[in-house]
């Protein structure tokens, strides 16, 4: 009995390391990084001079943390003395309205920052995807309890099958990584008992569908 109990809090604890490295919140700043690992310029040369800036790169990379990043976890604070969300874990649907209305904002001014700026165009059709299904998900999370972090990485999923289908691009590798893991998050969050089945299944396949729609017809 004790060894069972020790193996249970053992899965309980990766389970919430996967939770943490695989958070929403980080999940637009792992894609963008993925996407500049791909040497983007030789499947858009319109843009190479973009996609080779190191500057510009750099660029990104700080306003997409500290819009998408820092200032939802500096927000924390005051959402709980307002009691907006009853803990860091929002475990009710409606504790994430709030947060989301704020995300979807700034997902939004993030996209408008990095479009007027001439990030290359890939780069902020991604930030846009983003704010279309944080816009998504507030909708349904009045009424919901989807998966948020099966949400992210279905969009992320969904954005590497399109550029595979419509560019060409071999990111083979990518995308087994990506579905391997998807299936430890969805493991993840089971594990905890912080969704249902059809709430995983659901968050993956909305967020892969609305990414591969918007990228494909973008």
């Amino acid at each position: 009995m004790k060894l069972s109990a020790e193996n249970f809090q053992l899965e309980k604890f990766i389970a919430r390391a996967i939770s943490l490295l695989f958070h929403p919140i980080l999940l637009t700043l792992y894609g963008i990084f993925m996407l500049y690992q791909l040497d983007l310029y030789n499947y858009f040369p319109h843009e190479f001079h973009k996609w080779i800036s190191k500057e510009l790169e750099k660029w990104i990379y700080m306003v997409v943390a500290i819009n998408t990043i820092l200032i939802p976890l500096s927000l924390i604070p005051f959402y709980l003395y307002r009691k907006f969300i009853l803990s860091v874990r929002m475990e009710q649907s409606h504790e994430r309205i709030i947060p989301l209305i704020v995300q979807s904002i700034l997902f939004f001014i993030t996209y408008y920052i990095l479009n007027r700026f001439y990030a290359p165009e890939l780069i902020t059709t991604y930030i846009l995807i983003g704010g279309f299904i944080v816009f998504i998900a507030l909708i349904i999370s009045w009424n919901w309890k989807i998966s948020l972090h099966l949400l992210g990485m279905g969009a992320i999923t969904g954005i590497f099958f399109i550029l595979s289908l419509k560019y060409k691009i071999d990111v083979n590798n990518y995308l087994i990584i990506l579905l391997l893991a998807s299936g430890l998050v969805a493991y993840s969050r089971l594990k905890l008992e912080a969704h249902n089945p059809k709430q995983i299944y659901a968050g993956f396949s909305v967020g892969f569908s609305i990414s591969s729609i918007v990228l494909y017809y973008f």
